[in-house]
């Protein structure tokens, strides 16, 4: 049970990183070599804080939105952002569904989905929908029938 734990665990990060990557994925980057990816981050508890510690270590990427509905995780997430000397990025949070003003800013490119699972489909699909890369670190579909969302 361990084992397969750490593989789910490696492999979720694996994937994370290279939906998140679109030059290491295509090997171009849309924007140009010397362009950041913006990148917003739906859902910064435990799990999404995390990715969003990875992702500012990364010198190609600004985090420029974030969205929770829990204020007291944006404020960490924003003051994490802060201290790596990063901008304060639009924040989103005011109801569930407040992620899809976060998905209509132009300063996005890319979201990080940390969300619980049952809004993975919805929030991917939304996602993609807009124009933006979604990385999402588990599988999208909880059911049969979001396998066939359009």
């Amino acid at each position: 049970m361990n084992s397969r734990r750490n593989f789910i665990k490696k492999t979720s990060v694996v994937g994370t990183g290279i939906a998140m990557t679109p030059a290491f994925t295509y090997g171009i980057f849309e924007k140009g070599q010397n362009e950041k990816l913006n990148i917003g981050v739906i859902g910064v508890d435990d799990r999404g804080t995390g990715h969003l510690v990875n992702l500012l270590m990364r010198k190609d990427v600004n985090i420029t939105a974030i969205c929770d509905i829990d204020q007291g995780r944006i404020a960490i997430a924003k003051n994490k952002i802060a201290k790596a000397g990063g901008k304060a990025p639009k924040t989103f949070g005011s109801n569930t569904y407040d992620y899809r003003n976060l998905l209509e800013l132009s300063d996005v490119d890319a979201v990080v989905i940390a969300t619980p699972w049952l809004w993975h489909t919805r929030m991917t699909v939304d996602a993609m929908k807009a124009g933006k890369y979604a990385g999402v670190e588990v599988s999208a579909a909880n059911t049969m029938e979001e396998c066939w969302v359009s």
